[in-house]
């Protein structure tokens, strides 16, 4: 598969490991287009993906208290498993694309735009890049908000088999429950649909692969098998 770091694509995928105090505009959360503002750091701008050696970041970056809020001028960076550095600055629609080299565990650090930093706290995970493609969407929460004590994660349903164009809503259920429902951080593996913050996915091409959900360090996987008819 052929992509372009600056094809306008939909990908939602939204992502934390902190909780939001404002979870109802979650509810009819627009879908989101992918554009352009890949880069690698020293300003050398990557080739487009072959589907080979390289994998495509792509995602958002919006408020967690307000979700429909997309954040301009995020830093995005993501250090590979040998210390290779890639970055790139989100778009006016809070957008990026990054073109990494496939394989490992990346660690990727989101920074809010320079004007919102006294208020916004970094983002910081690790991201498992396996596949051609990898769709996320990173909320960024105001600087305090404390994480509750999580043991355990699952998603439901924790397997699922769609057709090109069908839905399903992803919940995670952790334990213990926690008194407000958290916003994980949600990335699709394998460009085979995308997802919303509130865990509603759409397939959109044939193929297999996974949605995934974290929570800190805490994962929880689903299975997803997409027919194209």
């Amino acid at each position: 598969m052929t992509s372009n770091p600056n094809d306008r694509r939909k990908v939602v995928i939204s992502a934390s490991f902190f909780f939001p105090f404002l979870v109802s505009g979650l509810i009819g959360f627009p879908l989101l287009t992918t554009g352009c503002g890949s880069g690698l750091s020293g300003g050398s701008v990557p080739l487009p993906n072959s589907g080979g050696n390289n994998s495509r970041l792509s995602g958002t970056v919006i408020s967690a208290t307000d979700p429909v809020v997309a954040l301009a001028g995020a830093i995005v960076v993501a250090l590979s498993p040998t210390g290779q550095e890639f970055r790139t600055v989100t778009n006016a629609s809070g957008q990026f694309v990054l073109i990494v080299p496939k394989g490992g565990f990346y660690a990727l650090t989101v920074q809010p735009p320079q004007e919102m930093t006294a208020l916004l706290a970094d983002d910081r995970f690790e991201l498992e890049v396996a596949e051609d493609e990898i769709q996320i969407i990173v909320p960024l929460f105001q600087r305090g908000v404390q994480m509750p004590m999580v043991h355990s994660a699952r998603l439901e349903p924790s397997s699922v088999r769609l057709k090109v164009g069908e839905r399903v809503t992803f919940r995670l259920i952790l334990e213990p429950p926690p008194p407000l429902r958290p916003t994980p951080i949600w990335s699709v593996h394998g460009a085979i649909g995308t997802i919303r913050p509130d865990g509603a996915f759409e397939a959109t091409k044939g193929g297999e692969g996974r949605v995934e959900a974290r929570l800190g360090r805490i994962r929880a996987f689903a299975r997803v098998t997409v027919a194209d008819r």
